[in-house]
């Protein structure tokens, strides 16, 4: 089975990315990515944990 990716094109209209999304089942887990000029860009995304919940598991 493949990794999960994806892919996003800029240009010189929309030339800026950000993003966040949330890991379920967890509130408080996320990966974002926030980027400077760049002509490509391959980057492995590190979990965080925003630390709203205690515990190293989600109820």
């Amino acid at each position: 089975r493949a990794a999960p990716s994806a892919e996003f094109s800029v240009d010189r209209t929309r030339h800026l990315m950000s993003f966040l999304t949330m890991l379920g089942p967890s509130p408080d887990w996320n990966v974002g990515l926030d980027c400077g000029w760049v002509q490509r860009l391959v980057k492995d995304l590190v979990p965080w944990d925003a630390g709203t919940d205690n515990g190293v598991t989600y109820e």
